[in-house]
Order: C-alpha cells, then structure tokens, then sequence
C-alpha cells in the first residue's frame, strides 16, 4: 500500500477510528526513540516533577 493509499483510506474514516489511530501512531513512534527511557527517567527524577511515589500517594489517601 503506498502512502497515497494510506491517506485516501484515513480520509474516509471516522474521528473516533482516527483518534484510535493517532494514538497508536504516537505510541508506535515513541516505542522506536531509543531514548525514550531515558527520557522519561529524566522528567521522573526531575525535581519539577510532579509524580507521587506509591509510598506518597498512600499516605495523602489516608489524609483524607
């Protein structure tokens, strides 16, 4: 199939399918970036980050 056909065939689609899609093509690339670990690493161990740990999260459960 060439990348014409493919776009022909997208056209026709709906937006949910589309958004399916789209969502699987973001994944898709992100999986191939081979720095995608460290990346990710970086905003996690980034101190603006704002992740809980589990420990964090548990506790501020429990607050409530």
């Amino acid at each position: 199939m060439t990348v014409k056909e493919v776009k022909n065939e997208l056209r026709q689609m709906e937006a949910p399918v589309l958004q399916e899609i789209s969502t699987y093509f973001l994944q898709l690339r992100r999986s191939l970036d081979p720095d995608r670990k460290k990346k990710v690493a970086s905003r996690l161990d980034s101190p603006k980050s704002k992740w809980l740990t589990i420990d964090e999260m548990q506790k501020r459960l429990n607050e409530e």
